[in-house]
């Protein structure tokens, strides 16, 4: 575990220890000891919550850096990549009708992200293409998604559906 900077608020430290954990995430990516790696780059959500715009500017772009560390980490090893979120923070620092700051978690749709390698053999459609009968995804077709990409089960209590076609 890679612990937070020990700061009053996070403004005063946007990129937080993202660089750290993408850099220890990717070491265990390279070392294929594990089929599944999961991680949580905090500083939009946690940044977010100072109601400080641009801190959150800056969380964001060491985070996109720290993406980027682990993007790269995953090509290298044949590892496909999930990027999503449970809620939203940092998109909405203003509130749109008072212009006050806003410093609580949103209800605004988060991205769901794959990036694999042309073996994986998953095709997505570009978000300005839209499916016939295409449904929106929840948080809770995520767990499926994993599951098939493992290749393993979805257990009977489990009725959610996976996110790609």
């Amino acid at each position: 575990m890679i612990p937070s900077p020990k700061v009053a608020m996070y403004d005063l430290k946007p990129e937080m220890s993202v660089q750290d954990i993408a850099d220890k995430v990717a070491s265990i990516v390279e070392s294929k000891e594990y089929n599944f790696v999961m991680c949580n780059f905090a500083p939009p959500d946690l940044v977010g919550h100072t109601g400080n715009f641009d801190a959150a500017v800056s969380a964001i772009t060491h985070t996109d850096a720290a993406v980027g560390t682990v993007y790269t980490a995953c090509q290298a090893a044949s590892y496909v990549l999930l990027i999503t979120a449970d809620h939203g923070n940092a998109e909405q620092m203003r509130n749109a009708e008072t212009r006050a700051p806003h410093t609580a978690h949103t209800c605004n749709p988060v991205p769901f992200i794959l990036a694999g390698p042309e073996s994986a053999g998953y095709v997505l459609v570009p978000d300005d293409v839209k499916v016939e009968d295409e449904e929106e995804g929840g948080l809770c077709d995520v767990a499926p998604t994993v599951l098939e990409i493992l290749d393993l089960d979805k257990p009977e209590v489990v009725s959610a559906a996976w996110l790609l076609h």
